[in-house]
């Protein structure tokens, strides 16, 4: 449960990092359309990034809730 508990910290820590980054990308003014593009391909890894640490926080979730049981 104690690695649970690390994997749900250092994951909602990562989270809320890539979600910063994605917010700047978000704001920032891009004079070319490769900047744009290349921004896009940042922000869609971002979100790929984050989905996936989601699942390991509500996977980690599951197995704590188990473990009351």
């Amino acid at each position: 449960m104690k690695k649970d508990k690390e994997i749900i910290g250092d994951s909602l820590g990562k989270i809320n990092i890539l979600s910063e980054l994605y917010d700047e990308l978000k704001e920032q003014q891009f004079k070319t359309d490769e900047e744009v593009h290349y921004a896009k391909l940042k922000m869609s890894y971002i979100k790929e990034q984050i989905i996936k640490l989601t699942f390991e926080v509500k996977r980690s979730i599951g197995k704590i809730e188990e473990s009351l049981f």
